[in-house]
């Protein structure tokens, strides 16, 4: 059982490695440009609303 949870949490930091990561990666190469979405308040209300849901979604997931 040990051995499992441990797998599962090292498969959950090197996914999120590996993320952080192609994002660096992606604003070192210009491929995504810093503030190009800046000023658009739909798709910030939108965002900020998805991430709520995940938070809120996340929680029961976290306490188990």
């Amino acid at each position: 059982m040990i051995s499992s949870v441990r797998k599962a949490l090292l498969a959950v930091f090197t996914v999120s490695l590996v993320l952080c990561l192609l994002m660096i990666g992606l604003y070192e190469t210009e491929l995504l440009i810093s503030g190009d979405m800046q000023g658009d308040k739909i798709v910030e209300y939108y965002v900020v609303a998805f991430m709520e849901l995940v938070t809120i979604c996340s929680i029961p997931l976290a306490l188990r």
